[in-house]
C-alpha cells in the first residue's frame, strides 16, 4: 500500500469522526441542551379518600389540617424536584369526602383517578372505607398508599400490586392487650368480661384475643362473653347485669364510640364499675372521651396509634414528634389526635417516593414505593423489611398476610390511658407498648 492510498483511508477516517461530532453536536442541541423531552405536569396530583362527615369523621378530623400542612410544606420548597423533568413540580392533594359510606368511598376512588388524574391515590380510616378505595387503585393500576386500616383487615382485599398499608396488624394490639392483662390481672380477681361488636372487626378482634390469652398463659379466673352486640346498640342493661352477677373487674372489647358511650355511661347509673377497662377502636380520641362528661374518661385505657413522645423527626418539615402534636393542639384547640403521626408518615413516604421516581410514571413511582427505606416521623418505614423473628408465630394462622409482607408496614403498637390533665380536660398517657 503506498502512501497515498494511506492518506485516502486517513481523510475517510476524519470525515467519519467529523460527521460523528457534528451530528452528537446536534443532538445534544436538540434534546440535552433543550432539557426534558418528556412534558412536564403541572402538578403532582394526590387524591385523599376520607370520611370526612358521617360517623367516621371524629376520627377524619384533622385530615384537612394535614392536607393544608404537607401542602404548604412541600410546595414551600418549590415542589418535588422530579429528574425526568429537569425541575421541581408542586404538589395538589385533592380531598373526597367518602361520607363514611363503602360505596361513596369508591366511587370517589374512582372519580380521583379518572377524572382528576391523581398521580398517587391515599386511603385513610377504617377497613370499611379503605378497602373500597383501594380496590379501585388496583383496577386503574394506580399507587396506592394507605393507612388507619389493621394489616389483617387490609389484606383481605389482596393481594395487590399497587398498594401499600401503613398501619399495625391486630394481632400486635391484641397482644399488647394482653400482655397488658397479664401485667394487671393479680390486682384484681381474675374475671374478664367482653365486649365485642358483631361485625368483621369485633369478632375477629374476639377471636385473637381467646387464642392470645391462652397461648401467653394469662391465670384469669373466667371469661364471660355475653355474646356480640349488635351495630349501634344503645341499651346494654343486661351485659352490665350479666358483668355485676358474675363479679367482672376488667373489660375488653371493640365497639364504636356510640356504643362504648352507652355501655360506660349506662354502667355508671346502674352501679357497675370495673376496675380496668379497655378498648380498640372507639374513645381514642379527644373529642369523643369529652362527650361522656364528668369523670367517666378517667382510667380508660384505648388503643393509641402514635406518640408525641417518639424521639423521631420528620423527613419533610424537621419536626420532632412532639413539634408536630404540638402544632395540631396550637391550632386546632384540643388534645392532639395520635392519628396525625400516621398521616404525616404517608406524605413522607410520598415525597421520597416520587423523589427517588424521579417522574411521575406511575411503575416507577410504584416501585419506588415498593423500595422505600426511610426515616419518618413514626420511625424508619421498609416494606420489604421482614417479620421480626420473635413476632412471626402470631402470624402462624395468616399465611395469606406473610405473603404480601413486601405491600405493608407494620408500626409500633401502643396502649394509651386518659387522666386529668395539665392543658386538657384531658390528655392520654402511653401505658403499654410493643
Amino acid at each position: 500500500m503506498n502512501n497515498h492510498a494511506v492518506t485516502k483511508i486517513q481523510a475517510a477516517v476524519l470525515i467519519v469522526v467529523v460527521i460523528a461530532a457534528v451530528l452528537g453536536a446536534i443532538y445534544y442541541y436538540l434534546t440535552l441542551s433543550q432539557g426534558p423531552t418528556v412534558p412536564a405536569p403541572d402538578a403532582i396530583k394526590i387524591g385523599w379518600v376520607a370520611p370526612l362527615t358521617g360517623a367516621g369523621a371524629p376520627h377524619a378530623k384533622p385530615v384537612p389540617w394535614v392536607a393544608q400542612k404537607m401542602e404548604e410544606a412541600i410546595n414551600s420548597k418549590g415542589g418535588i424536584y422530579l429528574k425526568d423533568y429537569g425541575k421541581r413540580i408542586p404538589v395538589k392533594i385533592i380531598l373526597k369526602d367518602c361520607q363514611s359510606d363503602a360505596s361513596i368511598s369508591a366511587s370517589v376512588a374512582a372519580d380521583l383517578i379518572t377524572k382528576e388524574g391523581v398521580h398517587l391515590l391515599i386511603a385513610t380510616f377504617t377497613p370499611a372505607f379503605v378497602l373500597p378505595a383501594i380496590t379501585q387503585a388496583e383496577k386503574y393500576e394506580v399507587p396506592c398508599l394507605s393507612s388507619m386500616c389493621p394489616i389483617l383487615s387490609w389484606a383481605e382485599g389482596g393481594p395487590y400490586k399497587w398498594t401499600f398499608d401503613v398501619h399495625f396488624a391486630e394481632v400486635f394490639m391484641i397482644e399488647s392487650q394482653v400482655r397488658l392483662i397479664a401485667s394487671i390481672i393479680g390486682k384484681t380477681n381474675g374475671v374478664i368480661g367482653t365486649l365485642y361488636r358483631n361485625d368483621v372487626d369485633g369478632i375477629k378482634f374476639y377471636n385473637i384475643f381467646r387464642e392470645r390469652i391462652d397461648v401467653n398463659k394469662v391465670p384469669y379466673k373466667k371469661i364471660v362473653h355475653p355474646g356480640f352486640h349488635d351495630v349501634n346498640t344503645k341499651d346494654f342493661g343486661s351485659v352490665i347485669q350479666l358483668f355485676k352477677a358474675e363479679g367482672v373487674e376488667i373489660v375488653i372489647g371493640n365497639s364504636a364510640t356510640v356504643e362504648l358511650n352507652a355501655f360506660w355511661t349506662q354502667s355508671k347509673e346502674l352501679g357497675f364499675k370495673p376496675k380496668y377497662f379497655i378498648t380498640s377502636r372507639g374513645f381514642n380520641t379527644y373529642s369523643q372521651v369529652k362527650t361522656l362528661g364528668g369523670d367517666l374518661p378517667l382510667g380508660i385505657m384505648c388503643e393509641w396509634h402514635w406518640s408525641r413522645e417518639l424521639p423521631f423527626k420528620s423527613s419533610i418539615t424537621g419536626q420532632t414528634a412532639g413539634e408536630w402534636a404540638d402544632l395540631y393542639e396550637k391550632e386546632n384547640n384540643e388534645f392532639y389526635q395520635a392519628s396525625i403521626g400516621y398521616l404525616h408518615t404517608l406524605f413522607e413516604i410520598a415525597m421520597d417516593a416520587f423523589t427517588r421516581a424521579g417522574s411521575v410514571d406511575k411503575e416507577k413511582v410504584r416501585d419506588a414505593i415498593a423500595n422505600t427505606d426511610l426515616n419518618t416521623i413514626f420511625g424508619r418505614i421498609k416494606f420489604k423489611e421482614p417479620i421480626p423473628s420473635e413476632l412471626q408465630p402470631l402470624f402462624a394462622n395468616y399465611s395469606n398476610v406473610v405473603a404480601m409482607k413486601e405491600h405493608w408496614h407494620s408500626t409500633p403498637v401502643f396502649i394509651g390511658q386518659w387522666v386529668r390533665g395539665t392543658k386538657w380536660d384531658w390528655e392520654n398517657v402511653i401505658v403499654y407498648s410493643i
